[in-house]
């Protein structure tokens, strides 16, 4: 179980759990902690924001997941407006070297899911405050 950050700590660093563990990620290039959040945390996260039990929060990740999943796995792209896109992509076979001997290897077709995020995801992810959206002309909204 997640405790929730204490007012002041900062979005990197240790995370704290009931049991006195935490969970950081230590990346080799730079000397810095990285946060890592995990599966169970967004459903504790999602269970507290909707006011509902762990495991309806952890059954509507797990349709979500699936249905994802699904859905790439039959080569339909995932859009979620505002959010992103997910979709799968084939790479060709082609030859690369292994980085520790120079031996030429021989790497095959796989089909690979790429990620694009969302112009206002990307906004959010640098901080910067989200575009306003224009109304029609009029002020209302175009009835169809």
């Amino acid at each position: 179980m997640w405790i929730s950050r204490l007012p002041g700590e900062e979005r990197t660093g240790d995370v704290h759990r009931v049991d006195g563990c935490c969970h950081t990620r230590r990346t080799s290039t730079k000397n810095t902690e990285q946060r890592t959040m995990r599966k169970a945390e967004m459903v504790q996260r999602i269970a507290q924001e909707l006011g509902s039990t762990t495991a309806k929060a952890e059954a509507a990740v797990e349709a979500i997941l699936t249905t994802i999943k699904a859905s790439l796995q039959q080569g339909e792209p995932v859009i979620l407006r505002r959010f992103g896109t997910w979709q799968v992509r084939a790479k060709r076979a082609r030859v690369g070297r292994n980085p520790k001997t120079g031996a030429a290897a021989a790497i095959p077709a796989r089909r690979v899911v790429r990620f694009r995020a969302g112009q206002l995801f990307k906004q959010a992810v640098a901080g910067a405050a989200p575009p306003r959206r224009k109304s029609p002309p009029g002020g209302g909204h175009r009835l169809r």
